[in-house]
């Protein structure tokens, strides 16, 4: 009944807001930027230019506790299902051919038919549907796109490319030597010369201006900035020439600062002493620096190309009569990103086909990334970055704006599993026990809705357990308490217990002053583990691949 009169709410309000209302349904844009660290907005307080994102988060609600999962692939496989990752079939991000978890439930690296992709809902109540850019959860016919929900599509398959041709990562053989494109059900070339956020954008707009105006839409631009390679297009190259000459170091302080003047974390709140690995600025030689400073540049520029690409965009949506009827939604997928396969042991198709000089840095011919020293500065004052359950890894800006949107900024706990069942309750549609003849279980995902329309209440009350498990490393937060291991969650004891509201960066264990706390969290991870067959091989150190790249 509650769910009812909601939507009544939402009709009503979408039937007088004005504008080109045929369907008397909300649209929804869903855009998704690739790795896009936390404190890199201008409404998050940084120095990049946003001006476009910026404006969708005066208008609406900026949520400041946003989590998402720790990689791509698990945070995109729980966005489009309202699941848990490994239900969908993502209990690992890389190729799992050969090891360990091959064959194993949950862990097929494919999207799994145990799941359905809410879209599909929209698509059989005459929702028009349209997804451009990476999608990185399906690398077969049956996982494509168009098969979960889409009437037009252009995705890339796999998690990266160069953003100006189609020449492959060369990292394993799932990545191969050229990338996968697919036009709705059909592989497909790169548009020669055409750079990705133009394309993806471009495509949208097509979408929006040929698509049957009798009917709402969902489109999804799914952009692959500002992940690497880093390498925008010519005319932003140095617009942020000698902004970073200071440092990753001081640019971690300067982010933090400006956390604290918005009020997003505590006035009160210390920042703590970074990661180990990560160089002191003053070490470096004057070469290394200026080599340093030039990859945030690219990094900052790149993401002020994706703002401008956001507002054609909504200038897009504004040109078919549509812009009052439709709801926004900004996130990235996850942290930001530290890995640097250029320089990686793997990474010699890259040094072979790439020139990484400092004049040549930004260009379609470099491979570009920025590190962990920058990714943690993304991430202030957060604990690690990308790859991680540590909060730098999993804590991302989310932007919702649109008529009847409140307006301000939402400290409650947001989880990415929560967004499918709240786009669900925003367009009337019910998640069903049954679809084609299939039963698939209910979300876990919890509808935020009501929150977006001025409501107090906490989707997630602070004596539930939201519990995840990635490649070796596994959480359980409770309230304002975390349990992580970040080492080998098969055994309990290398579990260490944080107070995120006194200690933001996961620093303090304080596991001994709470046994109860930590047995009744220790029994939530062990039966997540049995419902969701999470599984370890004998050998620890093969948990998690990426430790050793840092």
């Amino acid at each position: 009944m509650r769910r009812i009169f909601f939507y009544m709410i939402i009709v009503l309000f979408f039937s007088g807001c004005g504008g080109n209302t045929k369907s008397k349904k909300p649209n929804i844009l869903l855009i998704i930027a690739d790795d896009l660290g936390y404190t890199d907005l201008g409404c998050f307080g940084s120095e990049i230019r946003t001006p476009n994102i910026d404006s969708l988060a005066h208008q609406g609600s900026l949520f400041t506790n946003f989590h998402t999962g720790a990689m791509c692939a698990p945070s995109r496989s729980t966005l489009f299902t309202g699941q848990d990752h490994h239900l969908a079939g993502w209990g690992r991000q890389r190729d799992v051919r050969g090891t360990f978890y091959e064959g194993k439930w949950g862990y097929e690296n494919e999207l799994q038919d145990r799941v359905l992709a809410f879209p599909k809902l929209l698509q059989k109540k005459d929702y028009t549907t349209c997804y451009a850019g990476k999608w990185h959860i399906g690398n077969t016919p049956k996982t494509y796109p168009i098969a979960h929900g889409f009437d037009e599509s252009f995705a890339l398959i796999q998690g990266a490319a160069n953003h100006w041709n189609d020449i492959g990562l060369g990292l394993s053989e799932a990545d191969g030597y050229v990338s996968k494109y697919v036009q709705n059900g059909d592989q497909v070339s790169w548009p020669s010369g055409k750079y990705s956020t133009n394309v993806y954008t471009d495509f949208i707009l097509n979408f929006l201006e040929s698509k049957d105006q009798n009917k709402a839409f969902f489109a999804v631009a799914s952009y692959t900035a500002p992940h690497w390679p880093l390498q925008p297009p010519k005319e932003y190259k140095d617009k942020y020439k000698s902004v970073y000459d200071e440092g990753y170091l001081t640019l971690r302080e300067k982010r933090f600062e400006s956390l604290k003047k918005l009020n997003y974390i505590p006035r009160n709140t210390k920042l703590t002493e970074g990661l180990s690995h990560i160089p002191d600025w003053n070490l470096l030689s004057k070469e290394q620096q200026v080599k340093e400073s030039r990859k945030m540049e690219l990094y900052a520029a790149m993401l002020e190309h994706l703002d401008h690409d956001i507002g054609r965009l909504l200038d897009g949506v504004n040109k078919i009569g549509e812009l009052e009827n439709t709801i926004v939604i900004f996130l990235s997928d996850n942290g930001a990103d530290f890995l640097d396969f250029y320089n990686h042991p793997i990474g010699t198709f890259l040094r072979e086909n790439y020139n990484n000089d400092l004049e040549n840095m930004g260009d379609k011919t470099s491979f570009v990334s920025y590190g962990p020293q920058w990714a943690q500065a993304s991430m202030s004052p957060y604990s690690y970055y990308k790859g991680y359950l540590a909060e730098g890894g999993v804590r991302a800006p989310l932007i919702v704006s649109g008529p009847g949107i409140n307006r301000g900024v939402n400290n409650n706990y947001i989880h990415i599993q929560d967004l499918a069942p709240s786009i669900l309750e925003l367009t009337g549609i019910i998640y069903p026990n049954e679809y084609e003849g299939k039963s698939y279980p209910p979300m876990i995902g919890k509808s935020f809705a009501e929150a977006l329309l001025g409501s107090n209440s906490e989707t997630h009350p602070a004596h539930e357990f939201i519990i995840d498990e990635f490649q070796g490393m596994a959480s359980v937060v409770q309230g304002d308490f975390k349990l992580l291991n970040t080492e080998d969650p098969s055994d309990n004891n290398r579990f260490r217990l944080y107070n995120l509201k006194n200690d933001p960066g996961e620093k303090i264990n304080i596991r001994e002053n709470h046994s109860q706390q930590v047995r009744l969290m220790l029994n939530a991870w062990e039966s997540y583990k049995e419902k969701y067959q999470v599984v370890y091989p004998n050998d620890a150190k093969d948990l998690n691949p990426y430790k050793e790249e840092e």
